[in-house]
């Protein structure tokens, strides 16, 4: 394979020009990058040692197992409109109260965490997927591929997220998949930048240049080698925004972006909610902790994690 990296000319041309005994035979070396499986075993042990991470880890699993089971539990049908009992306090019919037109408020918060906590993880998993593949063809690449590449998310960079997904959803009109599109449109260009500046300082590492020489493929190289030693730099980037992406997708649903009615979101419930608050301010008090424990547990595991990826800290602990 002819190599086109000049660090890897340079091994090439080293390898092919040094001396070696015609009686001793030459030793295979095989390129050895980072052990996902030890790795990822390493990192677990440290997060069960880390107050502050296994409370958030805790904390997301209980909020992701109400996501996923909690619209089969609820007691009542989240949409069915009971007028006669509208307002209503705590009560044992109804734990938490009704709303303004009777519909069980337990119910309607269970139901929303799927379209709350799914659709910020929706977000994040797609801004990662663009982000690696286009940052990783732009670092790997180089030349054309990446000066297009990055000159596309310069333009981007340039225009204000808030004002980019507004004018996305009122374009293709205002549902929870024309929100996913526009968030991640909007939040893809950091991780574009910051996965090509992994992947250029990657690519230069030694078990890269070697495992070319070797005659891997780029698409080899980048999935064998390059992928997991940035994997854990960005789970903690992930991580942290999976709270900003919640936070995105009950702002965009409290002005009426997101997910329509009758439907149950957390800030289309923070919406409806809002002017009856004094009569039942569970109504917003319900969905505003929802968002709130579940922002809190995505950034305290996501400090857990970049605690645990530093060395100083995994050298104390």
């Amino acid at each position: 394979m002819a190599a086109t990296d000049p660090a890897v000319e340079h091994l090439a041309g080293a390898a092919s020009g040094s001396t070696v005994p015609a009686t001793t035979a030459a030793p295979v070396f095989t390129p050895a990058g980072p052990r996902p499986g030890r790795y990822r075993r390493g990192t677990l042990r440290a997060l069960l040692q880390h107050q502050p991470g296994l409370v958030g880890l805790a904390g997301l699993l209980a909020m992701a197992a109400v996501a996923m089971v909690g619209p089969h539990l609820v007691p009542y049908d989240p949409n069915a409109v009971h007028l006669e009992a509208k307002l209503a306090g705590p009560s044992a019919a109804h734990p938490l109260g009704t709303d303004y037109l009777g519909r069980d408020l337990l119910s309607r918060a269970v139901d929303g965490a799927h379209r709350s906590l799914g659709t910020a993880v929706v977000i994040v998993a797609a801004v990662l997927a663009v982000s690696v593949c286009l940052g990783a063809l732009a670092g790997f690449a180089g030349g054309i591929v990446d000066a297009v590449i990055m000159r596309l998310v310069d333009v981007k960079l340039g225009l204000p997220s808030l004002v980019l997904s507004l004018a996305l959803v009122g374009a293709l009109g205002p549902r929870l998949s024309t929100l996913i599109l526009a968030l991640t449109v909007a939040q893809s260009p950091w991780y574009i930048r910051l996965v090509r500046a992994m992947v250029l300082r990657e690519r230069a590492r030694p078990y890269v240049l070697v495992a070319r020489v070797h005659g891997a493929s780029r698409l080899a190289v980048v999935w064998r080698h390059v992928l997991p030693a940035v994997a854990g730099q960005l789970a903690v980037l992930a991580t942290l925004d999976l709270g900003s992406a919640m936070l995105a997708v009950a702002g965009l649903s409290f002005i009426g972006l997101g997910a329509q009615p009758p439907d149950a979101e957390w800030g289309a419930m923070l919406n409806d909610g809002r002017l009856t608050f004094a009569m039942q301010p569970l109504l917003m008090l319900v969905p505003g902790t929802c968002i709130f424990v579940t922002v809190l547990c995505a950034n305290l595991l996501g400090d857990a994690l970049r605690d645990i990826l530093d060395p100083t800290w995994r050298g104390h602990h």
